[in-house]
């Protein structure tokens, strides 16, 4: 039996949580997760879309030697939080990238989110970033270092959080406040 593809989306990883499931005995019980996680991502898609929020420009970088601008499904994690990818294309792998393109790319967003880090060594990792000439110009952004070890790596349940995050950065008057726990603001 071939194994399936690698998922490349949000929506391929909740398909994924239920063809694990269906391999195993847990069908119902998982069937009853994905239900949950996707009704979490329609209340922050219902919460943006009656309030008319705005879509920040967003890039999410994930290394910074070099400079990587995340892929896969993060891209479509900061689409369903409500903002707009600026650097990367859903379901496209991650992308090196120069501090003058992502500066072009003006965004009004950066989000600092070394794969699979913790939230300590995001905030190191950004204040290193923003040291750096040539990288200056992101004290003029909102610029946020988030736990990607809990939010944006894996393929599991947990991705949902990294939206419901993504959101209160994005928007946070139109959600309860962040917990500083998984997201930390750098400028």
């Amino acid at each position: 039996m071939p194994l399936p593809p690698s998922p490349l989306t949000v929506e391929d990883v909740l398909a994924g949580i239920v063809r694990m499931a269906a391999a195993g005995d847990g069908v119902d019980e998982e069937e009853e997760l994905v239900a949950g996680l996707r009704a979490r991502i329609r209340r922050v898609h219902e919460t943006l879309k009656a309030a008319g929020a705005p879509r920040p420009r967003v890039a999410v970088i994930e290394d910074i030697d070099p400079p990587l601008a995340a892929g896969g499904w993060v891209p479509d994690q900061v689409k369903r939080a409500g903002g707009i990818d600026v650097l990367a294309a859903i379901g496209a792998p991650s992308v090196r990238v120069a501090a003058a393109q992502v500066r072009t790319a003006d965004p009004e967003v950066v989000l600092i989110a070394p794969g699979g880090g913790s939230l300590a060594g995001a905030a190191a990792t950004g204040r290193t970033l923003l040291a750096r000439p040539e990288w200056r110009w992101l004290h003029e952004r909102r610029v946020w270092a988030i736990e990607s070890g809990v939010l944006t790596v894996g393929d599991g349940p947990h991705l949902v959080h990294g939206i419901e995050v993504m959101a209160r950065i994005f928007n946070a008057e139109l959600f309860t406040p962040l917990d500083d726990t998984h997201a930390e603001r750098l400028a």
